[in-house]
């Protein structure tokens, strides 16, 4: 694209900045449990810090495969997250053949409880910094 000059720079798609909607927090478990919880405090911090709204996407069911396949089908668009537990990340596809065959990407730990925030593979969101 650089090699054309001005006429390649006039032609190129405009790439928008992230967020330009609202984000989705999607949590594979009932409103009121820790997890839950987790995430409508995160949803706060996460959409003052981004200029937008994060909201939280409760689809309980089946240890929270619901969720993840949900998650790992949405559209690679950055605006679809999900919030689960270690435990049934972990061991759902080791009991069952899952809804999701998607490897998670892992975002953040948040605090000492086995809780993440991750976003399907083949999703590109940009790199907040710090460590897991």
């Amino acid at each position: 694209m650089l090699s054309l000059g001005a006429l390649a720079l006039a032609s190129a798609p405009v790439m928008a900045a992230w967020p330009e909607k609202p984000i989705e927090l999607v949590v594979g478990f009932s409103p009121g449990g820790g997890t839950d919880i987790t995430a409508r405090t995160l949803a706060v911090f996460l959409g003052k810090e981004l200029g937008t709204t994060a909201l939280v996407l409760n689809k309980p069911g089946a240890s929270g495969e619901i969720g993840l396949g949900f998650v790992a089908k949405a559209p690679a668009t950055g605006y679809v997250l999900g919030m689960t537990n270690m435990p049934g990340l972990v061991t759902l596809p080791i009991e069952r053949r899952t809804r999701f065959d998607e490897r998670f990407h892992l975002h953040r730990r948040l605090g000492a409880r086995p809780q993440r925030l991750q976003r399907a593979a083949h999703q590109q969101v940009p790199n907040a910094g710090g460590s897991c």
